[in-house]
C-alpha cells in the first residue's frame, strides 16, 4: 500500500505514488481539506517521497534524505508557516530566493506553504508570478482548508489534492494498533475527532473531559438558571482564553447529539454515549427546530469571538438567546430576577 504513513486517503495516495514512479509530476499542488485532516503531515510525506533516494511505493525512511526531512532539516526542503496569523510578502520574496538556488543534494527542491490562505494580497501576487513561470527543479505544495480563500489564478495552476474526513472505525483502529490506546478510549476519541486524524492525535494526549463537563453544565442548566447565575457563568467562561475554543467544540457536539435524539435517532448514533442519559433527558425539553436554533446561536457566537468583540458580552447574549427558546411549543422557564 503506497504512503502507508498516511491514514486513509487511498485514491490520492495511489495517484501521487504513481506520479512519482512515472515521473509525471506537477510543478505545484494544492492540498485541501478541513482543519486537522493531516494536510501538513501528508505534504511532508510527499516531500519525503520526492527526495527519497530509494523510493518504491513508499519513502524508504532510512536514507539520509528521508531522515533529514523527518527532522525538517533537509537543505532542499523549505517549510513556511504563518507568523502572527499571516504570510507576509517578505516571506514569499525569501521563498523566491530559495527557488533561484540549485538543489543542494538531489535533483529538485520542495516548498511547502502551510495555510496558504493566510497570504496577504501582496504575498499571493508575488507567489502567482512564480507559479506562472514555474521552475523546472522546484515543486510547490500549498495547504489550505478551502480553495475559495485563494486567488482563482493560483488554484488553477495547482493540481488539487482533497483530503477527506476519515470514518471513525479507521481512526479507532489506527489508535489501537499504532498508539496502543485502549479500545474504549480509542472509540471515544475517534467519535469526538469528527474524522480529523490530527485532532485525534491531539486528543490522544489531551482529552479533557473537564471541558466537556463545563459545557454540559452550562448548556443543560440554561433553562433553569437565574439571570445573575447566567451572567456569572458568562463571566467565568470569558476567562477561559486558552480553553474556550475547546468548550465550544464540546457545546457543538452536545447539541449535535441532542438534535439526533430529538429526531428519534438511536443512542448508538451519538458521540457522547457515556452521558447518553443526561443528553436524553435534556433532549426531552426541546423540539428539533429548537436544537437547530441552539446550534446556529453557538456557531454565530463562535465566529463573533474570533473577531474583536467583548467575550463576556458575546457569551451573555448567547446564553440568554438559548435560554429564551421554547420547549416543544411552550415557553421554557428562562431566568428569575427574584
Amino acid at each position: 500500500m503506497p504512503f502507508n504513513e498516511i491514514i486513509g486517503q487511498e485514491r490520492w495516495k495511489h495517484i501521487l505514488s504513481h506520479s512519482i514512479k512515472n515521473q509525471r509530476l506537477s510543478h505545484a499542488y494544492l492540498f485541501l481539506g478541513p482543519e486537522n485532516t493531516g494536510k501538513r503531515h501528508a505534504a511532508i510525506i510527499f516531500a519525503k517521497s520526492l527526495l527519497c533516494r530509494d523510493f518504491k511505493e513508499d519513502p524508504c525512511r532510512k536514507c539520509p534524505s528521508c531522515i533529514k526531512i523527518q527532522n525538517l532539516a533537509h537543505p532542499d526542503l523549505l517549510l513556511i508557516e504563518p507568523e502572527k496569523n499571516i504570510i507576509a510578502i517578505e516571506t514569499i520574496r525569501n521563498t523566491k530566493k530559495f527557488v533561484g538556488f540549485k538543489p543542494f543534494e538531489g535533483d529538485r527542491k520542495i516548498i511547502i506553504i502551510n495555510r496558504a490562505d493566510k497570504m496577504t494580497k501582496e504575498a499571493a501576487n508575488s507567489l502567482l508570478k512564480t507559479l506562472e513561470e514555474p521552475p523546472q527543479d522546484t515543486i510547490i505544495i500549498l495547504l489550505s482548508p478551502h480553495s475559495y480563500a485563494l486567488y482563482p489564478t493560483i488554484v488553477s495552476r495547482c493540481q488539487k489534492i482533497v483530503l477527506n474526513l476519515l470514518p471513525p472505525p479507521l481512526i479507532k483502529d489506527f489508535l489501537i494498533k499504532e498508539h496502543s490506546i485502549e479500545p474504549e478510549k480509542a472509540e471515544q476519541i475517534s467519535l469526538i475527532s469528527g474524522g480529523r486524524i490530527g485532532k485525534a492525535l491531539y486528543l490522544k494526549e489531551n482529552l479533557d473531559l473537564k471541558k466537556r463537563n463545563m459545557a454540559q453544565e452550562m448548556l443543560f442548566g440554561l433553562f433553569s438558571k437565574k439571570i445573575d447565575v447566567i451572567f456569572k457563568t458568562a463571566k467565568d467562561l470569558s476567562k477561559e482564553k486558552e480553553g474556550l475554543d475547546e468548550i465550544f467544540d464540546w457545546l457543538s457536539l452536545l447539541v449535535r447529539d441532542t438534535a439526533l435524539l430529538c429526531s428519534g435517532a438511536d443512542i448508538d448514533h451519538i458521540i457522547n454515549r457515556d452521558i447518553a442519559g443526561d443528553i436524553k433527558r435534556f433532549s426531552e425539553n426541546l423540539s428539533s427546530p429548537s436544537t437547530h436554533k441552539i446550534y446556529e446561536i453557538i456557531k454565530s457566537t463562535r465566529l463573533l469571538l474570533k473577531s474583536n468583540v467583548n467575550p463576556q458580552l458575546a457569551l451573555e447574549n448567547m446564553m440568554l438567546d438559548i435560554s429564551g427558546l421554547k420547549r416543544k411549543g411552550a415557553m421554557l422557564p428562562t431566568w428569575s430576577q427574584s
